[in-house]
């Protein structure tokens, strides 16, 4: 019956409801369904704050934006040095593919424009995206601008003639990039050409890997993430951990962060398991069975995208509506909810029943950060 009410929504000349149903909240997120949806996500800017959850794959037919489908419109105010009117919901993949558009015009260009400190991208893939920043925009096919949490996502396409540009982030202001990828090929980049990251400011990359064509005529060349910095601040905080780049697809020995590999290393498992990724068919790197290891061979891919369904937390991680945890995979899974508000923002978690923990291993803590708020009530 849900089924059949997504695919009305998406057919009827008229909508009755907002995209094909939801209320916009982490606990019931506005839901996507079809390219209709998509299409109306980029006309609401007052909905650039809410939760979404896709329920399919969607195909956007060849469409061409002149302009970042989500937050196009993002500010850099040089007197407070923050970015606004950045995507500050919580985008939820689900393990589906966003597939077939191109960008082609100026300013910060990607599926978001920027995402800001509370803004959470999960489990997303972005296949054959072609972006032209025409000689002067910042691009990345996810996002031009990072400042919040990228969890399990990829993307794969094609961007051209740009200021700076990354694969998957065109700049990282802050935040942290876990556990994802980039397929591309990047050409005519002026002034920082990465592989995942275009100019990686700030922040923290762990678990990721890029191999991506960078083409010589790009200034700032990184495998991983571009050489080239940019702003005036203080010595950046950045952390590029337990990550890698394909040197022989890159054509680049260096990088601002990561370790550059062969094409046979990057294909090699063992690889990442010395580097303790979590992979589906072990337990001694942790149990969120983040990636899977093709029986074909190649580079890992997300597990999400091949059959395992990603662990999404219920709540919304207040005081009122704290995240729930009910067994082990969602305790770990508790690494990918890290809060990159503020100290008076932490966010609330609460078990629902005892967890037992017999039989796994973790190369280090369970948790090796925590910064909010957890009630084990009784259990």
């Amino acid at each position: 019956p849900l089924v059949g009410l997504l695919v009305l929504s998406c057919l009827s000349g008229t909508r009755a409801i907002a995209y094909s149903g939801g209320q916009g909240t982490r606990s019931s997120p506005y839901l996507l369904s079809c390219k209709e949806d998509i299409m109306e996500l980029s006309s609401r800017p007052d909905d650039f704050d809410k939760s979404f959850l896709l329920t399919a794959d969607i195909d956007l037919e060849g469409e061409v934006f002149e302009h970042s489908i989500v937050s196009p419109n993002i500010v850099f105010g040089p007197s407070f040095g923050e970015y606004r009117a950045l995507y500050t919901g919580c985008f939820n993949g689900n393990g589906h593919v966003i597939r077939n558009f191109s960008i082609a015009g100026r300013g910060d260009l990607g599926f978001f424009g920027g995402i800001g400190w509370t803004g959470r991208i999960m489990h997303l893939g972005l296949e054959d995206i072609f972006i032209d920043g025409q000689g002067v925009s910042s691009a990345g096919m996810l996002a031009s601008v990072n400042m919040g949490v990228i969890v399990g996502c990829y993307t794969q396409g094609r961007i051209v003639r740009c200021g700076n540009a990354g694969g998957l982030i065109g700049y990282q202001s802050s935040g942290y990039v876990l556990d994802c990828f980039s397929q591309a090929s990047i050409e005519s980049v002026a002034a920082g050409a990465g592989g995942l990251i275009g100019i990686l400011w700030e922040g923290e990359i762990r678990r990721c890997y890029a191999a991506t064509a960078i083409s010589p005529d790009c200034s700032g060349r990184g495998g991983l993430a571009g050489t080239r910095m940019s702003g005036t601040r203080g010595t950046p905080d950045r952390v590029v951990q337990s990550s890698f780049w394909d040197i022989e697809v890159s054509g680049v020995s260096a990088s601002n962060g990561g370790l550059g590999l062969s094409t046979a290393e990057m294909h090699d498992v063992s690889t990442y398991l010395d580097a303790t990724w979590d992979f589906t068919a072990e337990q001694d790197n942790g149990i969120n069975d983040m990636w899977v290891n093709r029986a074909e061979g190649g580079y890992p891919v997300l597990s999400a995208f091949s059959g395992t369904a990603p662990v999404v937390l219920t709540g919304d991680g207040t005081k009122a509506r704290p995240y729930v945890v009910s067994n082990a995979r969602e305790l770990a899974a508790m690494a990918y909810y890290r809060d990159t508000r503020s100290l008076y923002s932490l966010e609330f978690y609460a078990l629902d029943a005892d967890i037992d923990m017999s039989g796994i291993r973790w190369s280090g803590p369970a948790l090796s950060v925590f910064d909010g708020y957890l009630d084990g009530c009784g259990f």
